[in-house]
């Protein structure tokens, strides 16, 4: 796991970071070092704001460790969860600087982003391929992925709904923990969850007690241990 302790990360531990990355690693460390200058390392306590509504795009962003939100604001409610991202996660790319951001984004755990300036991230794709097809690739899948769990999500019930959101989060963050145990640390309130699912928070709290009563998880602050997988919906 990567660990870092402040924003002055020497050129080493940034070049390390920044090849956590497979487009950034195939771009060769003597070049590498020539963008370093303009690439920041964030190191973000949770509940942190990364960006506003309506700010202006400078960059883009790469989780090395941790988890965002993505949320837009309502009116006299709780904000609406528009995407979450774990490790190895694209946000906020806009690949024309000076765009507005269309939503909010925080930190929901301790986290670590690699900002890479959109001017610097479009030089990198005119000059490397290989980096431009691998970025693309990565943002499809990501993409690909969110909207093929939220088609799922459509005819589900409540109670589906949320085991097929766990195994979601099993296939981004899951650390498996002996045999056959999992443990999701999520960073995520129960609310966020049903907002993300589109459930109540009220559904969310009863389905995860029935669960944990059956044995079938152990629910933590925040982070959830899948004990019987047999509950993760496909």
């Amino acid at each position: 796991m990567l660990k870092i302790k402040n924003q002055n990360v020497s050129t080493k531990k940034k070049i390390n970071i920044l090849n956590y990355f497979d487009f950034f690693d195939t771009i060769p460390n003597v070049i590498l070092v020539d963008y370093l200058p303009d690439i920041q390392i964030k190191t973000l306590n949770k509940n942190k704001t990364v960006y506003l509504q309506d700010d202006v795009s400078q960059c883009s962003y790469f989780v090395a460790q941790g988890g965002v939100v993505e949320y837009s604001h309502r009116k006299s409610k709780s904000n609406l969860i528009e995407s979450v991202f774990y490790k190895k996660s694209i946000f906020g790319l806009e690949l024309e600087s000076h765009e507005t951001r269309r939503y909010c984004a925080k930190t929901i755990l301790p986290t670590v982003l690699v900002c890479v300036p959109n001017v610097i991230l479009n030089d990198m794709r005119v000059k490397f391929e290989h980096v431009n097809d691998l970025l693309i690739r990565r943002l499809y899948l990501q993409v690909y992925s969110e909207k093929n769990f939220f088609r799922k999500l459509l005819d589900l019930d409540a109670k589906d709904r949320l085991s097929l959101f766990l195994h979601f989060l099993s296939q981004r963050i899951g650390q498996n923990i002996g045999v056959d145990e999992i443990l999701l640390n999520h960073g995520l309130t129960q609310q966020q969850i049903g907002d993300f699912i589109g459930i109540s928070r009220q559904s969310v709290t009863y389905i995860l007690n029935r669960l944990r009563e059956r044995n079938e998880i152990y629910l933590s602050r925040k982070k959830i241990l899948i004990k019987d997988q047999k509950i993760l919906l496909h």
